[in-house]
């Protein structure tokens, strides 16, 4: 099981990547995280509260894995 701090920067990183993919700069983990999911999830705490709650971290890291596979032939989920 990855560290929660850990989780939270590969889901930045992530993120960051489908953004850079779309023009869209962030160099913010949290400014990228918050641009890609605030259209899926209405929860706007959940950036912030994933930084100290692994449940949290959790969830974003499945809403950004989600986004990511959308994107590949046949959008596999």
């Amino acid at each position: 099981m990855p560290e929660l701090r850990d989780l939270y920067k590969v889901t930045a990183l992530l993120a960051k990547i489908q953004l850079r993919f779309s023009g869209i700069e962030c160099p913010s983990d949290s400014d990228a995280l918050q641009t890609l999911v605030e259209a899926e999830c209405p929860d706007t705490n959940m950036v912030a509260t994933a930084r100290t709650e692994r449940s949290a971290a959790e969830d974003l890291a499945l809403i950004v894995l989600r986004s990511w596979l959308a994107t590949l032939p046949g959008g596999a989920r």
